[in-house]
């Protein structure tokens, strides 16, 4: 007899270790895998995946969060177990939540794509997965120049090094073989595919048997792949690594799906993907239906979980009632009963309603869910998404109901349908007491969601970017601001109490510190504004549930109408002007187009200054940039790392004196003598930012080094000998270590020799180094 294999891949941060649980792990543990099973019923067997973001070590969980590291390892550790137990005939269930949803749509496409592998070990059978992974990426995901050449790069390299394995074969025939490779990247992939393609053969499997049908998918909602908090950021690396759905329209492999969707979530990033509903086949069916709640409200997760239990619920009747071939004896997915009756038991659609944007999620963008615009999505031509009539689960009419907590959607469309508890779906025409509103009142409704509820949503997005702005203004203080020696000024005497604060912060953000202590003036303003900017979004998010609420008491009471608020005509003009196709087209370009290409720039260079950073810092460690060859005591400026010959002793305190020789200049700039900031900077060097040699310390500042290798800095405060016209200054340092002295000035660097030092070797000026020991005064 066939059996039943259910695959199931949870949320971002969600795990079997974790203490709350989600709807996946929920419907894992009331499967039923008794193995043998009952008489006449086929066999389950599950295979559960914890989500990205899991990962014990901190990092790695922050970057599968942001940017979903370790996804392609969820994929295949389903693939490959989907590979090991499908035989024809096999029925295949799928559910997922949130990241994992998204991992299940990839490994649907990745079975349609490629299909199913085979081999007689662990270590080739993976081999093959990651391959046929590569191959699907490479037809579904179009390259830009940048993501082709470094797949090239890699297929090169690793076509290079695996017949370097080949024991079988002579030294030279190896060799040859990586230098083959090497010169044509694609050409070991391609073998491998073909490689796949005979073994399937040889194994009696033809095309189609091994791309298995998926009898049911159910997922709650579907989020991308990447979840960083700004949206264009996250445009910018999916443009740079592509692994988004590669489009909207559900596989012709599955045969039923449910998409559980949370109606009140604030977070543009955890927008749900939604499948496209246009010119479905006959033998397959969508439904994607709309829950009261945040978007771990429908998955679960949250301490208080008894709302999620009801897109639970309703997930588990559809997938019971997942009809099996009609050739087949009919079997529906087995869950114990025990459990089952649990879950139905726990379902409250009046369960408690958390705040998506509380604490750090109050960083991602604030965007309420729309739901006429999430199923009207025809920005681009050849992948839309269209919902006619958005499935409303006759749980959230319940809620508006009862008014427990005086729940108040803002995100209904003017026409939907309810779908009722027994899996039948109502008009809102119909005399249906499951839903509140009858078809001219949802109009109504509408109109006035929009005029009076989404104006205060567009005020509070404003507030939001306000916020975001001076929050950046905060974390760039020390560029916009550099630590100075000393604080100056009336507001100084708050340079205690940020000290006093600092203390219970950790050592690195001592960097931050240090600017706040020598400019509190500017600090504490920054904070007052992020204060009450912050405040003012709490007070528009009230107003916003207020607004909204009224006008659903004017549905559920309508004998007690309120008034209707003022400015109700500019109200309409705005809301005409934001509804015009030319309005429509100049935001959908800034949003999809200018934005994302200016942030994708920026996380370019950013990648680039990280990378370049950290290479000269490991040539900078290990000697290759300073390099003890002492010929003069004469200074330059283009000097990468100028020896001086002097070597000092550890404890020993040293004077510095410099005789300027040549008036310093940065290209076209004169800077002080300790450097220059924002004052004298040219638009053209705020990208160069990143890639400052010391990014704490201002441009062109003299800095000594103690040894060849290491990274021991001394950043300078020159001070005058005598008159500043006299050219000569001088600065102490108390050396940490043994060795030689060396300077520099504050460049940007290229990881690169001396000689392609660009920015190094546009500098002018020189000057005669003295380095003494301070002798002790009697």
């Amino acid at each position: 007899m066939y059996k039943k294999i259910i695959i199931l891949s949870d949320g971002t941060g969600n795990s079997a270790g974790k203490l709350r649980k989600t709807n996946v792990w929920r419907l894992y543990q009331a499967l039923d895998l008794t193995s043998p099973p009952k008489p006449g019923q086929p066999r389950q067997i599950a295979c559960y995946d914890d989500g990205v973001g899991t990962s014990s070590f901190l990092p790695l969980a922050l970057l599968g969060g942001a940017f979903g590291w370790g996804l392609k390892r969820n994929v295949l550790n389903l693939y490959t177990f989907l590979c090991r137990n499908y035989e024809p005939g096999d029925r295949v269930y799928g559910f997922g939540f949130s990241r994992g949803a998204f991992t299940i749509r990839i490994l649907i496409g990745l079975v349609a794509n490629q299909g199913l592998v085979y081999a007689d070990s662990e270590a080739e059978l993976m081999r093959r997965a990651k391959w046929a992974f590569r191959a699907y990426r490479r037809e579904r995901y179009k390259a830009n120049l940048l993501v082709a050449g470094a797949r090239g790069l890699r297929d090169g390299v690793v076509g290079c090094l695996a017949p370097l394995h080949d024991e079988a074969r002579g030294a030279g025939e190896r060799l040859a073989r990586c230098w083959k490779a090497v010169r044509r990247p694609g050409l070991y992939q391609r073998d491998q595919i073909e490689k796949i393609e005979r073994f399937k053969k040889a194994a009696g499997r033809a095309r189609g048997e091994d791309q298995p049908m998926f009898a049911f998918v159910g997922l709650w909602d579907t989020v991308a792949a990447y979840g960083l908090p700004i949206d264009e950021l996250t445009r910018a690396w999916s443009w740079l690594f592509p692994l988004s759905v590669p489009d909207h329209r559900l596989s012709e492999k599955v045969k039923r799906a449910c998409h559980a969707l949370a109606i009140d979530d604030e977070r543009l990033t955890f927008h749900p993907v939604l499948w496209d509903e246009q010119n479905l086949p006959a033998d397959q069916t969508i439904t994607q239906v709309w829950f009261a709640g945040m978007h771990s409200n429908v998955g679960g997760g949250y301490a208080d979980d008894a709302l999620s239990y009801v897109s639970l619920n309703w997930i588990m009747a559809e997938a019971e009632r997942a009809e099996d071939p009609p050739e087949l004896p009919q079997h529906p997915l087995a869950f114990k009963p025990r459990e089952r009756e649990e879950i139905r038991d726990k379902a409250d659609p009046c369960g408690k309603l958390y705040d998506s944007r509380r604490g750090l999620g109050g960083t991602y963008r604030y965007a309420p869910r729309k739901i006429e615009t999430l199923t009207n999505d025809t920005v681009d031509p050849k992948d839309q998404v269209v919902i006619p009539l958005p499935k409303i689960h006759e749980s959230v009419f319940a809620r508006i109901k009862q008014g427990v907590d005086g729940y108040a959607p803002i995100g209904l469309p003017d026409k939907y349908v309810v779908l009722r508890a027994d899996g039948g779906v109502s008009a809102v025409e119909e005399d249906n007491p499951t839903s509140i509103e009858c078809s001219e009142q949802d109009r109504t409704r509408w109109e006035r969601q929009e005029r009076e509820v989404w104006s205060l949503v567009r005020r509070k997005r404003v507030v939001y970017y306000l916020s975001v702005v001076v929050a950046f203004a905060l974390a760039l203080f020390p560029l916009l601001r550099p630590a100075t020696p000393a604080c100056e000024g009336p507001y100084c005497a708050l340079s205690p109490v940020i000290s006093g604060v600092g203390k219970l912060l950790p050592d690195f953000a001592s960097l931050w510190l240090n600017a706040y202590q020598s400019h509190p003036g500017a600090f504490s303003l920054l904070v007052l504004l992020l204060s009450a900017i912050i405040y003012s979004g709490s007070r528009l998010r009230v107003r916003i549930f207020d607004a909204m609420r009224k006008i659903w008491k004017d549905i559920l009471k309508p004998g007690e109408a309120s008034e209707e608020p003022h400015g109700q005509v500019a109200g309409r003009g705005r809301q005409l002007l934001r509804s015009s196709a030319l309005y429509q087209r100049l935001s959908t370009m800034m949003k999809c187009k200018v934005l994302p290409f200016m942030a994708g720039l920026a996380l370019l260079l950013v990648i680039v200054a990280v990378i370049g950073q950290g290479i000269f810092a490991i040539m900078s460690s290990t000697g290759y940039v300073c390099a003890g060859s002492k010929k003069d005591n004469v200074f330059s400026t283009k000097s990468l790392c100028w020896a001086s010959g002097v070597p000092v002793e550890e404890g020993q305190r040293y004077q510095i004196t410099l005789t300027i020789t040549e008036p310093w200049k940065d290209s076209d700039i004169t800077p002080g003598i300790n450097g220059f900031g924002f004052e004298s900077m040219p638009w053209t060097m705020y990208p160069g930012l990143l890639l400052r040699r010391n990014i704490s310390e201002p441009w062109f500042k003299l800095i000594a080094r103690i040894g060849a290798q290491g990274l021991d800095e001394y950043p300078l405060d020159l001070k005058p000998v005598g008159e500043p016209s006299s050219g000569q200054f001088t600065a102490a340092i108390t050396a940490r270590r043994h060795g030689e002295v060396f300077l520099f000035v504050n460049d940007a660097i290229l990881p690169l020799p001396q000689r392609w030092q660009f920015f190094y070797n546009n500098n002018e000026g020189e000057a005669i180094v003295v380095i003494k020991p301070v002798v002790p005064s009697s």
